[in-house]
């Protein structure tokens, strides 16, 4: 498993192979103030990382080298789910979905991270921790993706098979773990 790019800039693309060596499946990838994040989907090995392991690779020293290893190199700065689906939202709180099916305890919601706690990660002062994480799980227990929509300030919440997104607003960064109550109630728009 691997992260690679495409590019294109200067006429016929290339593709480089930033990020190899997931000890597992690889998953959702995101990219937010010069860091690459990418997540274990599915952990298949012993040893190394674990399924929803989710490490940042500075993209300044990754893009001009050899491919980093996930396993190896990079940052941890969350376990969450599967990681099948990365992002942030405009405060920088990290958007992580999917599913830990082999543990019930990483299924069900739909992670939001302060933002916070992954810049700690960055500067050295270990993963963001379940306290500093929000779940959202407004249709129950499923599996969830999400997305940030930058022109209404809202992260937009769906359910595998559920053909409803859900809204929700965000408070600023530090908030999101004391506001969690807040967000229960969710604004539905059917899906056309």
């Amino acid at each position: 498993s691997f992260v690679s790019v495409i590019d294109n800039v200067r006429g016929a693309p290339t593709v480089a192979r930033l990020v190899e060596g997931v000890g597992g499946a690889s998953a959702g990838v995101t990219v937010r103030d010069g860091w690459l994040y990418t997540a274990n989907g599915f952990d298949f090995a012993k040893g190394g990382s674990m399924t929803g392991d989710v490490r940042a690779f500075d993209l300044a020293t990754i893009t001009t080298g050899s491919a980093a290893n996930f396993e190896t190199d990079g940052v941890l700065v969350a376990s969450a789910l599967s990681g099948n689906s990365l992002g942030f939202d405009g405060f920088g709180n990290m958007l992580v979905g999917g599913g830990d099916f082999a543990n019930p305890s990483e299924f069900g919601f739909q992670a939001l991270i302060d933002g916070a706690a992954i810049f700690d990660a960055l500067g050295g002062l270990g993963a963001a921790g379940d306290a500093d994480e929000l779940r959202l799980s407004p249709a129950g227990e499923s599996t969830y993706s999400a997305l940030y929509n930058d022109a209404t300030g809202e992260v937009l919440v769906w359910a595998f098979g559920d053909g409803v997104v859900y809204r929700y607003a965000i408070p600023a960064p530090g908030g999101v773990v004391l506001l969690g109550g807040a967000l229960g109630a969710a604004w539905r728009r059917r899906r056309g």
